[in-house]
C-alpha cells in the first residue's frame, strides 16, 4: 500500500473524487458486460449505460490535462490490483486461468461492502473464519442493487488487507 497504492493517490490528491467517480463508473460498465446484464442495478439506481453517460461526460467536460493524471491513477489502480491477482495465482488460492479471466472481465475491479450491513450489523451475513477454501472472491449477483456501497478507494485498502491474509495462510500451507 505504501510503496504502489499511496505514491499512485498522491499524484492526484486534488482529482481524489474525479479518481473514485471514474473507477465507479469502470466498475460498473466492466461488472454489467461480464454478467452480460446491462440493466443491472448499481448504487444510486445506476445502470450500465448511466455510468457510460457519466464517463463520457467526464472526458468531455474535464480539462485534458486532469483527465491524464486521474488515468494514469486508475492505471496505477489497476497494476495494483493486477499484482495481488497475480499473487494469489502464485500462491495457489487461484488458478491461471482463473486469474487471467478476472482480470479480462474486471480491470478495475475490487470487492466492495455494501454499507447498511456497516450501519446494521444484524442484516450482514453470518461471520466466517478465513479457511484455506476462501478464495477471496464473492458471486455478484446478476440484478444487483441499489443500496450505497463503500468507496472505491477504500475497498482498495481493505482488498489489500484482505488479499494479504489469504495469500499469506495459503502460502504458510503450501511450505
Amino acid at each position: 500500500i505504501q510503496q504502489e497504492l499511496k505514491p499512485a493517490l498522491m499524484d492526484a490528491r486534488e482529482d481524489l473524487n474525479l479518481v473514485r467517480d471514474v473507477l465507479t463508473a469502470q466498475q460498473n460498465v466492466e461488472i454489467a458486460a461480464a454478467l452480460g446484464n446491462p440493466n443491472r442495478k448499481f448504487p444510486g439506481g445506476l445502470t450500465a449505460a448511466d455510468s457510460q453517460q457519466a464517463l463520457d461526460y467526464l472526458r468531455a467536460n474535464v480539462p485534458a490535462d486532469k483527465m491524464r493524471r486521474v488515468d494514469r491513477t486508475v492505471e496505477q489502480i489497476r497494476a495494483f490490483v493486477d499484482g495481488y491477482r497475480e499473487r494469489f495465482v502464485e500462491a495457489g488460492v487461484w488458478t491461471r486461468e482463473l486469474g487471467d479471466d478476472l482480470k479480462a472481465k474486471y480491470p478495475t475491479y475490487t470487492p466492495q461492502k455494501i454499507l447498511e450491513y456497516a450501519k446494521d450489523p444484524m442484516k450482514a451475513p453470518v461471520g466466517r473464519g478465513l479457511s484455506l477454501r476462501d478464495r477471496g472472491l464473492r458471486r455478484l449477483t446478476e440484478e444487483g442493487t441499489e443500496r450505497a456501497r463503500e468507496d472505491p478507494l477504500t475497498s482498495l485498502v481493505r482488498y489489500a488487507h484482505d488479499a494479504e491474509a489469504i495469500i499469506g495462510k495459503n502460502e504458510a500451507f503450501n511450505a
